[in-house]
């Protein structure tokens, strides 16, 4: 982080390395879940960890909030699909979480081509990855549906072009 402390996700929580001394941080200190999927710093220098239950929380002052709880209501303000360089996104059942401005979306993806794999059982539009492309598109594997990619203004759904099965554990770009 910018303090120059490590974190490390897992299974059972989320360890902070700190002055040489190693904190583990779990359920009975705020988490949604102890299994810690990805952990990101915002520009504001606030620590936001992805938790396997598609849960989000935020590490501020020294403890745990829950914001996938906490998502903006405001019936004034629609959340809707769009591109910022700082927002962070994060996993989410049926889509993702986007972190704008310091407040948390859920954004649902399309329905179309939901049937596309009919005999799974999984929950077809749940995201495992993401990845941002060099041009800043974004990129999401999802449990069973292949890949979407938002370019900002639509998605192409892929779910074939050498994709070894519906499920897509990890999105990374080469040079």
């Amino acid at each position: 982080d910018n303090s120059h402390n490590y974190w490390f996700g897992t299974d059972a929580g989320a360890y902070l390395l700190t002055n040489e001394k190693l904190y583990l941080f779990d359920t009975s200190d705020g988490l949604i879940q102890n299994q810690i999927r990805k952990i990101q710093q915002d520009k504001q220098g606030e620590i936001w960890f992805e938790t396997g239950g598609f849960g989000v929380n935020c590490w501020i002052q020294n403890h745990f909030i829950n914001r996938s709880g906490h998502l903006e209501s405001n019936s004034s303000i629609k959340p809707h699909w769009q591109l910022n360089r700082n927002d962070l996104w994060f996993c989410a059942g049926g889509g993702v979480y986007q972190l704008n401005q310091n407040t948390l979306y859920y954004l649902p993806f399309p329905t179309e081509n939901v049937d596309v794999y009919p005999n799974t059982k999984l929950s077809k539009q749940s995201v495992y990855s993401i990845a941002r492309d060099k041009y800043g598109n974004m990129w999401f594997g999802t449990q069973a549906l292949g890949v979407y990619c938002f370019n900002g203004s639509m998605f192409r759904w892929f779910t074939d072009h050498g994709l070894m099965g519906p499920a897509v554990l990890a999105i990374l770009e080469d040079k």
